[in-house]
This record gives C-alpha cells, structure tokens and sequence, in this order.
C-alpha cells in the first residue's frame, strides 16, 4: 500500500491500534503530534509522515514536542508510511535509525491469530 497523505495513513492506523485513539487536527500548540491515544493506563502520542524514516522530516517544534516526553517519561512515537509500510520509532530510535513496535500496534501477524474485537479497538 502506497499513502497519498497523513490522513490516508490514518486510515490505515486507526484500525489496528488497541485503545482508544483520537486524531488532532491542532494546530496550537505548535509541535502537537497528529494523534494521541490511551492504552494500559497511559496517554500515547504518535505523529504521522510519509516518507523515508527521519528525524529530519519533523518540524523544529514537532522535535521539542517529543524530547519532552521523552525527558518526561511519556511514550510518544511517529509513523511513517514508506514503500507500502508503517515504520514505528520513539525518539531514541529515530535518531539511530532503530524501529520499534509500539505497545498498542497490532502487527499484521498478529491480527491473524486474534479475534476481530481482541485484534482493534478497544480490548
């Protein structure tokens, strides 16, 4: 699958992520990542782009937005949409390079193995 823009990425995200997820169409304050979510108990905030995966591809702000959490403790994450798929990485791994899986993401794989309501949405 090839992403035309943010919001058809968002598309495919929303469906396959646990919890419950909003996307924030903010623009104060500035930095504000396109999409938080809650799951297990803590709040997860996940910026989408498309793109080759780089630190690069964020705005100054987007960047000061996630050093602060993670100084702070708080899980945040971009996706990026790149040759048909979606790249996770927290900051540390954005700057090396390193993917991650987020907690909430249910892999391909995995959504095979779970039934459709413990696979999305809300389990």
């Amino acid at each position: 699958m090839i992403w035309r823009d943010e919001e058809h990425l968002w598309g495919y995200l929303k469906p396959r992520m646990r919890g419950k997820w909003w996307r924030l169409e903010a623009s104060c304050p500035d930095g504000l990542t396109d999409s938080m979510g809650l799951w297990q108990g803590q709040t997860h905030w996940l910026e989408h782009k498309i793109g080759r995966p780089s630190v690069q591809l964020l705005r100054p702000a987007q960047r000061t937005f996630a050093l602060e959490c993670r100084d702070h403790g708080v899980p945040w994450y971009a996706c990026f949409g790149y040759r048909g798929n979606a790249w996770f990485y927290d900051f540390n791994g954005l700057l090396t390079n390193t993917a991650v899986t987020p907690p909430f993401w249910v892999s391909p794989s995995e959504a095979l193995r779970l039934p459709r309501e413990k696979a999305v949405g809300e389990a």
